[in-house]
């Protein structure tokens, strides 16, 4: 059973590496879009917003490491259980929760972030082209 359990945590967590690594490469996407815009001639106001994005963007990277160090951790605590005799399968249960918690509110968090920069890029550089 508890092989079994962990099993399905390191699918779980190599399945949080590819979310994450897409919400990287995104980001990185966001970013060139973002410059890519800026070689504009822009006003104050779009210029504010522009560096709230940036400012998001780079946060965004930051938490998607953290969490990304965070589950490459487990994983190296789940190989080490597959070969002691689970007497800290709690502590893997509790860490694992925390873990998806976390990777749930990233994924929401990021999703808002799309939306939002999306519609700024609409919203104000549209009629630019």
């Amino acid at each position: 059973m508890m092989l079994e359990v962990i099993k399905q945590y390191e699918y779980e967590s190599e399945s949080w590496k590819r979310v994450l690594g897409f919400f990287q490469e995104e980001c990185i996407n966001f970013k060139k879009r973002l410059s890519e815009i800026l070689k504009h001639e822009v006003s104050s106001d779009l210029l504010e917003r522009a560096e709230y994005f940036q400012y998001k963007f780079i946060t965004h990277d930051e938490l998607i490491r953290l969490l990304y160090n965070d589950i490459v951790n487990q994983c190296k605590l789940l190989q080490k259980e597959i070969l002691v005799d689970g007497e800290r399968l709690d502590h893997l249960v509790k860490v694992q929760h925390k873990l998806r918690y976390e990777i749930k509110i990233e994924e929401k968090e990021f999703s808002k972030l799309r939306e939002e920069f999306n519609g700024y890029l609409i919203e104000n550089f549209l009629q630019m082209y």
